[in-house]
């Protein structure tokens, strides 16, 4: 599980909490309590989101699913932080997510 505390600012914080309630099943709370309007997410490879309104409208369609197929039986996940890197607003994460499903 992401701890939190690896942080060196609060831009970084900002990021682990969002990844620790992806663990959790805290997203969309998270989000609405930690995040601007109009925050930017982005990752390898998928959609960029912008903004709270955007995420929850892609969350509706099904999150991340709607783009890995895989991730449709998705019952819980967990991440391991490789490295982080952050310069002001811009927080870069390598790591490795688990997405564990129900077989």
């Amino acid at each position: 599980m992401i701890d939190v505390t690896e942080a060196t600012d609060s831009n970084e914080a900002l990021v682990l909490r969002l990844i620790r309630a992806m663990e959790t099943g805290e997203l969309p709370e998270t989000i609405k309590s930690v995040c601007t309007d109009d925050f930017v997410w982005t990752n390898s490879g998928l959609d960029t989101i912008s903004g709270q309104a955007e995420l929850f409208e892609q969350m509706s369609r099904g999150g991340f699913a709607s783009q890995i197929p895989i991730l449709k039986t998705m019952t819980h996940f967990s991440a391991e932080l490789i490295h982080m890197a952050s310069r002001g607003d811009i927080v870069f994460t390598e790591r490795v997510d688990h997405h564990w499903d129900e077989q």
